[in-house]
């Protein structure tokens, strides 16, 4: 098995379709369910991909760890832009980082677990101490401990005069409807993983809308109509 480095979604998409036209066996791994950074695993056979999935994240042949970095008690509340900012202070590319995942402060402090390649995480683990001015410590785990934090979100009711993208894309980002034509133009707005490129391509219920730079939202409901004929929707956007 052999693998690359953390894609992006527009990366990520690329690579799929290649590798889907190539017959490759492949996996897209992020080290937890729903990553949006993922590395690509190439297997010499379905046999060896079935061992791999068989073992689980955190097994013997993982290319993956998570770093858990933690703030002293009484440091203030960091964001993710906190934490990925002082990753790149490093000097490090980005693309041997995965998601970075922001824990809730406490009268303890803070922690946020970052995924990485375990070719790294030694010398990250060494070099993060500190995320701006606030002192860290970094704990190498298996990325099997990664913590999920599933309640970091945001919901928003709306109504839209259709289930475009565009219309939707909008609604979730509080963007205009030229702003959010002019994001899935230049490639920046994909459903489901996919890059988006038609501001007119139809939502379901349950799709999950990517805006580079911005984050992620899931169209988590469809409702009834209006009597102005407009549609009830829930967005659920991940901070």
């Amino acid at each position: 098995m052999t693998h690359t480095s953390f894609l992006d979604v527009h990366e990520k998409a690329l690579l799929e379709r290649e590798a889907i036209a190539k017959k490759a066996v492949f996996a897209l791994y992020g080290g937890y369910g729903g990553a949006e950074r993922c590395v690509m695993l190439l297997f010499p056979d379905a046999e060896a991909k079935r061992e791999w999935e068989e073992a689980g994240p955190g097994g013997e042949n993982d290319p993956l760890e998570v770093l858990r970095v933690r703030t002293k008690k009484g440091a203030r509340e960091m964001t993710h832009r906190d934490y990925l900012g002082s990753l790149m202070s490093l000097g490090i590319d980005r693309s041997l980082t995965g998601d970075i995942l922001v824990g809730s402060a406490g009268e303890n402090g803070q922690s946020a677990d970052v995924v990485v390649l375990g070719e790294m995480a030694e010398y990250i683990a060494r070099e993060y101490t500190s995320v701006g001015r606030e002192t860290v410590t970094a704990e190498r785990l298996p990325v099997g401990e990664i913590a999920v934090n599933e309640t970091a979100f945001e919901e928003k009711k709306d109504t839209v005069a259709s289930l475009r993208l565009d219309s939707v894309l909008g609604t979730a980002f509080a963007l205009s409807r030229g702003t959010a034509q002019e994001a899935i133009r230049r490639g920046l707005v994909f459903v489901n993983s996919a890059e988006a490129s038609k501001p007119d391509k139809l939502l379901a219920e349950g799709d999950k809308i990517t805006l580079r730079g911005k984050g992620k939202a899931v169209l988590a409901e469809v409702g009834q109509k209006t009597k102005k004929d407009r549609i009830f929707i829930r967005i659920v956007r991940y901070r």
